[in-house]
């Protein structure tokens, strides 16, 4: 599976050291083939298991198209124009596209309130594509962080972090088939644990299954920024995160 990122709105401005994105971006290119991704690998359809490995491959800026306050269909839009502007590669069926927003960017179907990320499937310019929404924290501290220190220092680049790591595993495990007739998936929602956010899913007629605890990534294996986010993440998070709801799959 492979990742891109959309930093969208005005990261320049709230991240002006680019550490917010340094740690994302580190995140990124360490979590694919370690033990903590590899739950992942215990899953399976009519097609194969899946392999755990994920491979960071690119990122572009869009500093607002959209605007400030962004609806669904406003998220769908800007992977949309990323895609067709080529700035991320051709279309990738095996990617998972993330727009990153920041700080003064709003999700106005409930960032805050009802969930601090989510992600969904759809068809885009005749491709399946996987994409996804992950706000930025700093707007909601208490709704969508666990933590008021963190990891690394640096609340937006530690909480979204933990947000993509419970997200990622639930589009890589959705096949396109699970796809309506016009091409598109319910929402499925994620929040931060031990937060003020309950949580809260919007697939329609989905089973949820939740993945065995098993061991997570060592240090040694993980970026400098995504070795001080594991080793230092809550407990009740970790366990968050590895029990991660899926659907549409069956567990071995």
């Amino acid at each position: 599976m492979n990742l891109y990122y959309i930093w969208y709105g005005n990261w320049a401005s709230t991240d002006p050291n680019n550490t917010t994105r340094s740690i994302l971006t580190s995140f990124g290119q360490s979590i694919g083939g370690t033990p903590y991704f590899g739950i992942n690998k215990t899953y399976n359809d009519s097609t194969g298991y899946v392999t755990g490995q994920v491979t960071y491959q690119n990122a572009m800026t869009d500093p607002g198209s959209q605007g400030s306050a962004l609806s669904d269909s406003a998220v769908q839009t800007v992977v949309a124009n990323a895609l067709s502007g080529g700035k991320l590669g051709p279309p990738d069926p095996n990617g998972v596209y993330f727009v990153l927003t920041s700080k003064e960017v709003t999700e106005t179907s409930g960032f805050c309130t009802q969930y601090c990320a989510w992600h969904t499937s759809a068809k885009i310019n005749g491709n399946d594509i996987k994409f996804g929404f992950v706000g930025n924290p700093l707007q909601c501290p208490s709704a969508c962080s666990a933590q008021s220190v963190t990891p690394n220092g640096d609340l937006a680049g530690d909480a979204m972090s933990n947000l993509i790591a419970m997200s990622f595993p639930k589009p890589l495990l959705i096949p396109i088939s699970m796809l309506g007739s016009t091409g598109e998936a319910a929402r499925t929602q994620t929040n931060a644990p031990g937060t003020s956010v309950p949580p809260r899913h919007r697939r329609r007629g989905e089973v949820q299954r939740h993945v065995r605890v098993q061991e997570l990534a060592p240090a040694a294996e993980l970026g400098q920024f995504g070795r001080r986010f594991l080793r230092d993440l809550p407990l009740t998070a970790l366990q968050q995160v590895a029990f991660a709801e899926h659907s549409g799959v069956r567990s071995v």
